[in-house]
């Protein structure tokens, strides 16, 4: 099931990273939700549960760093090819994210003299994947 298959990434990217709720988030996560729904933080607490707030918080800030690193590896595609490459499919899911971008292929013969291009990104840490496929759009007859 993909919302087990999702449960369990979640887990295994909070326990991984080893992301912690602070007292201090748990306060404004609370707060905040009473401010949306005009109850008091106790309130917000007895109906809702401590926990499930706390898990909620918890795989919010999850949610937040799996956004911080698709935009570290946006710079990172952005630097390496300065701007000449563009995003043509975003496949992201709950499970991964797959970005498939666009250049020509004088620009990565450009980029080719810098080094080998996937251990250029496996660098970085948060890419585990690099597949590189040029293609030539001229159709022979």
């Amino acid at each position: 099931d993909m919302n087990v298959r999702r449960d369990m990434l979640m887990e295994a990217m909070i326990a991984l990273e080893k992301l912690e709720l602070t007292d201090q988030e748990f306060n404004d996560g609370v707060a905040e939700v009473a401010e949306s729904y005009g109850r008091t933080k106790e309130e917000v607490i007895s109906i809702i549960g401590e926990d499930v707030l706390r898990e909620n918080f918890l795989w919010n800030k999850a949610i937040d760093l799996l956004a911080e690193n698709a935009a570290e590896v946006e710079k990172l595609v952005e630097n390496r090819f300065n701007g000449r490459a563009r995003m043509r499919v975003d496949n992201s899911t709950a499970e991964n994210a797959e970005y498939i971008y666009e250049t020509s292929e004088k620009v990565i013969e450009k980029v080719k003299k810098q080094g080998n291009i996937p251990d250029m990104f496996y660098k970085s840490k948060l890419v585990t994947a690099v597949n590189l496929v040029c293609q030539n759009d001229e159709i022979n007859r």
